[in-house]
This record gives C-alpha cells, structure tokens and sequence, in this order.
C-alpha cells in the first residue's frame, strides 16, 4: 500500500502524492481524470495541483506542504516574553490571596495587565508553549523561616508529642 493510502497522512506524504500526481500529467502524458482515478482523489483536487504548478513557471516547488499557523496570537513576542517574569513574582504580588497561580488567576493577570481575555484552557496552551505551569511552585514560599521552623520543631513538637 503507498504511504498516501494510509488513513493518517502527514503533510510529507500529501505532498509526495501531489508531486507524484502532476508528475504523471507531465512525464507520463496522462489526463487528470486518469491521474485521480490512479491516486483515488478528485479531479478537482488533481487540477489544482496542475494549476499551481503551472503558475510557479512549472516548479514543482508550488506543490510543497505550507505550514497551517492557525489565528495569530493577540499576545505580541514582548508580551509572551513577560508571562515567566509574571509567574515568577507570585500570586500575591497580583493581588491574589495565595501565592499559588491557576490558570484563572494568570488569565485575569493577563486581562488586567494586556486588555486581553483568555480562556484559562487557552492561558494552559499558552504556559505550555512557554514551556511554564500554572501548577508547580517554582521555589520556595516567601514566607517561610528556617528559624521559626526550626523552633517550632524543638519547642513546639515536643509539647504536643507529650499530650
């Protein structure tokens, strides 16, 4: 079976298939009909590379995969290079009545600090193409004392053990 009978198709094997398909029009001498019925798509799809093609001054370089970006993001590079420092000051430093950051919390940061709404499953795709979690502590809590702990352990612990 040739790679682009497979269910799953990748952008490579779409293109191979194209190439392939405008190929047997021109080495081969074979109509377009033909070239669908052998590769088992349109016609319509099949003239589609034809025309690209003769529009690139027949290179078959107008056949190559193009890469889908999607809706571009609302954030700008200076904006998507803050969220770390963001994230890095804490929860509290926002307002929050935990050092702890959700997802909620970093959308509403965002919404104050960039006027841009969010989504907290699309803030979670955000951190995660920043390589960041909402969930994880980076560090240790501001408030904690090594000493008071340290007290409490010799002090306090002892007491209760007693009781």
């Amino acid at each position: 079976m040739a790679a682009w009978e497979q269910k799953r198709r990748d952008t490579l094997t779409l293109e191979e298939r194209r190439v392939k398909g405008v190929r047997m029009i021109v080495e081969e001498g074979l109509s377009e009909h033909q070239v669908a019925n052998r590769l088992d798509v349109s016609q319509e799809a099949v003239s589609k590379w034809y025309i690209a093609y003769r529009k690139e001054n027949n290179s078959l370089d107008a056949l190559k995969s193009k890469r889908h970006l999607g809706r571009p993001s609302r954030l700008n590079t200076r904006q998507m290079k803050d969220i770390p420092t963001i994230l890095k000051k804490g929860a509290a430093h926002y307002g929050f009545s935990t050092d702890l950051w959700t997802a909620q919390r970093v959308g509403e940061v965002m919404e104050r600090k960039y006027h841009i709404e969010y989504s907290s499953s699309q803030v979670a795709r955000i951190l995660h193409s920043l390589n960041q979690s909402w969930k994880k502590p980076d560090g240790q809590a501001r408030e904690f004392d090594e000493e008071k702990v340290r007290g409490w352990v010799q002090n306090t612990l002892p007491e209760i053990k007693k009781s």
